[in-house]
């Protein structure tokens, strides 16, 4: 009977050990591949959103430099200097402005709202999405909006650009 406990106390041993020899390596294999994988993904994870922050900034930058220049390019139509100087054709000269900014309409969709307004504040011409102001729905005096002032005053060929 003694050898037989003996025996028995062996065989607990020997299993207690292979199963503790064989679990660790498990144990420890799994929780250090978790953690690489863990901190893979998240470098990962964190460099596509860098990149992918970093492109849609350049697309925004790029818009709306191309649409500086493209609002500098129609400041250059005839239709805004000969407002002021063709009086008589002031109405030809402002379905002239409305073509121009429907352009700009077209082009640029995320644009509210565009509009020409005279240095003393009277709008001339606005384009709200799609829809043209009509003459009597145009502001008399825009110079106490925030986007208005007096004293900026864009280059020579230049657009002022402002939010409401």
């Amino acid at each position: 009977m003694g050898i037989f406990k003996v025996k028995k106390s062996l065989r607990t041993r020997l299993t207690f050990f292979f199963l503790i020899g064989g679990l660790a390596p498990i144990i420890i294999g799994s929780t250090f591949f978790y953690l690489t994988t863990r901190r893979a993904l998240f470098e990962s994870v964190f460099k596509e959103l860098r990149w992918t922050s970093g492109a849609i900034t350049d697309v925004i930058e790029g818009n709306f430099r191309k649409a500086g220049s493209d609002t500098i390019f129609a400041s250059a139509n005839p239709a805004f200097k000969l407002y002021y100087t063709e009086h008589e054709k002031r109405d030809i000269w402002i379905a002239e402005q409305q073509k121009v900014l429907r352009n700009i309409r077209k082009l640029y969709k995320y644009l509210d709202e565009s509009c020409f307004i005279e240095r003393s504040g009277k709008e001339v011409s606005r384009i709200v999405y799609d829809t043209l102001a009509k003459e009597d729905e145009l502001s008399p005096d825009e110079s106490g909006r925030s986007f208005f002032r007096k004293d900026l005053r864009p280059c020579r060929g230049g657009s002022l650009r402002g939010k409401a």
